[in-house]
């Protein structure tokens, strides 16, 4: 991923069809037993009993080379599924990663309660040595901005839960957040266990990926949003 920049993201308002799941594919709700299944590195429900690092969750050393290989591993799709009494059904589709390839398109999919949908795809990147990150292994990706029917609903907690889930699966050290430019993303990565300290760049936000996981999942309750399995 190297150093911060921007990319681009598609956004569509129509109003469509509920979500539908890829061919083979099944909606997962974290921490179910087919999460585990998919996911055996990453047992939600044990975050919490989880020993705490015995350094600050947001430090990092000046020099780190990483030894894991992100972009080598192979990932399997996965698909997420929320639901709120007033804002409707969220889903988040993560397409599968080939081994030795580093994107991944994650797609967010928000059907409200009257029939009106709204989708944005997000690009997330895996990096081996992120020399944003002290050469450490990475997934994540550059700030986006939601469509205003997604905003204010406490969305941005689900995308940071898939992608901290998605890095823990891929091994890599950090989950990733770039340019970072307003004050509301960076009280969602600091929320989050996110901070840009040990970075080249004061925009770019970094976490341990299940700590990022475990804190997303807890606001996402508090937002109001019920984690469904179908």
């Amino acid at each position: 991923m190297g150093i911060c920049a921007s990319r681009a993201i598609t956004v569509s308002t129509d109003v469509v069809a509920p979500y539908d799941n890829q061919p083979g594919s099944q909606a997962v709700r974290p921490g179910s037993n087919r999460e585990r299944q998919q996911s055996p590195s990453f047992p939600l429900q044990g975050l919490s009993r989880a020993p705490r690092p015995s350094r600050d969750a947001g430090s990092m050393p000046s020099i780190s080379v990483s030894r894991v290989r992100p972009e080598q591993r192979e990932m399997n799709e996965v698909n997420y599924a929320a639901s709120h009494a007033r804002f409707g059904k969220l889903r988040i589709g993560q397409d599968r990663k080939p081994a030795g390839e580093s994107k991944a398109n994650f797609r967010l999919h928000l059907q409200a309660p009257d029939g009106q949908a709204v989708s944005v795809t997000q690009e997330m990147t895996a990096d081996n040595e992120n020399p944003t990150y002290t050469n450490r292994s990475t997934f994540g990706y550059d700030v986006v901005e939601l469509p205003e029917a997604m905003q204010g609903k406490g969305i941005g907690y689900f995308v940071q839960y898939a992608a901290a889930s998605a890095a823990t699966r891929l091994g890599a050290q950090r989950v990733t957040v770039d340019a970072v430019s307003n004050e509301r993303m960076e009280a969602l990565c600091t929320k989050v266990a996110m901070t840009n300290k040990g970075a080249i760049d004061e925009s770019c936000y970094s976490g341990d990926p299940r700590e990022v996981a475990r804190r997303a999942l807890g606001k996402l309750k508090a937002h109001g949003w019920s984690i469904d399995s179908e």
